[in-house]
């Protein structure tokens, strides 16, 4: 081989260079943007994006909708690692399935559909709407869902619920079934509720929705009023470490398990009922007031620290329930046992 093939052959591959011509240049040496375009399109770069991710502030009239890109500063729906804010008044929509990192609103939201989710492991991705917040439809998943504030330092109203399913999330406002008597919340695998839930009709419902879900309200939650507590399917389990308050009517708990180390009680001539399932009660069991009646028909275990109180006229009723366990009982509480051959002690202290 010759000295010029052998150098010819193993002269390095001089990099590709991108010559933008001046053709490509404007008045005053501008680059135009349609001529670049096009350059990158001819050289198979055109489908480049830059990053998308930050805060994506929203610009929309009041009732427009949250999925419409040109709504957003950036003129395209956040992502998943984006933070989306809404600083204005104006009032949005989501009715489709949308992941963002967080969500912040001034304005009234209203979720209609799809699911809303938190990017964040462990519901650690924060809702607040200082507003007021409606739930038509649809899903919220994997958030920590807070108060708000409402404008001009006044408090938020309750979260309006007409239907809506929560999963794997942590709830620390306030949720209010009682405008509709139909509205149901629907919570799905595990969720924990700091904030207070009201019930207002016969109609009204949380139901803890797959076979396996967990539902634990805190020592700051609450579910208060008349309705039910339910579940779909089987062995569900609802865990009181705060206050349930039967008030107004009756309010039914019918899921497999129910431990209760808070407080769950019947006031002012309503009735508290523990169904067909196994109570473990280490908390206060109460009737309080004229009428009261908290009727235990569950396969009832009472634990260590637990205390039982009927006081102002109020009854515990055991209406076919086998007992075990331990019953502390206020001075001047009586058990009252109905009729059933159901009604049992077993291994009592």
């Amino acid at each position: 081989m010759s000295l010029h093939s052998f150098l010819h052959t193993a002269a390095p591959a001089r990099p590709a260079r991108i010559t933008i011509r001046r053709r490509l240049l404007g008045r005053g040496s501008r680059l135009r943007s349609t001529s670049i375009a096009a350059a990158l399109l001819s050289l198979g770069l055109a489908s480049f994006q830059p990053a998308h991710a930050g805060t994506i502030n929203w610009n929309g009239s009041a009732g427009d909708w949250f999925a419409a890109p040109s709504h957003w500063s950036n003129n395209s729906t956040p992502a998943a690692t984006d933070d989306a804010l809404n600083n204005s008044t104006a009032a949005m929509t989501l009715g489709q399935s949308t992941t963002v990192n967080s969500f912040f609103s001034n304005g009234a939201f209203n979720l209609n559909g799809g699911v809303f989710s938190g990017n964040k492991a462990n519901a650690a991705s924060l809702l607040t709407v200082n507003n007021i917040f409606t739930l038509n439809g649809g899903t919220i998943n994997n958030f920590t869902l807070n108060a708000g504030a409402q404008q001009g330092g006044q408090p938020a109203p309750a979260v309006l619920v007409n239907n809506v399913t929560i999963s794997n999330s942590i709830v620390n406002a306030n949720l209010n079934l009682v405008a509709n008597p139909a509205a149901l919340v629907n919570f799905a695998s595990a969720n924990t509720v700091n904030g207070a839930i009201t019930l207002g009709t016969t109609s009204n419902g949380l139901q803890v929705q797959d076979g396996n879900a967990t539902l634990t309200l805190g020592s700051a939650g609450s579910v208060s009023g008349f309705g039910n507590v339910f579940q779909a399917g089987g062995n569900a389990t609802l865990i009181n470490n705060g206050l349930i308050n039967a008030t107004g009517g009756t309010l039914a708990l019918t899921v497999d398990n129910f431990t209760n180390a808070g407080t769950a009680q019947a006031t002012n001539g309503a009735t508290l009922t523990l169904g067909d399932f196994t109570t473990t009660n280490t908390g206060a069991l109460k009737a309080v007031g004229a009428g009261s009646v908290v009727g235990i028909s569950s396969n009832f275990v009472s634990g260590a620290g637990n205390l039982i109180t009927a006081s102002g006229g109020g009854q515990v009723q055991v209406n076919g329930a086998p007992l075990t366990g331990t019953l502390n009982a206020a001075a001047g509480t009586a058990l009252i046992f109905s009729g059933s051959a159901a009604n049992s002690l077993s291994s009592m202290t």
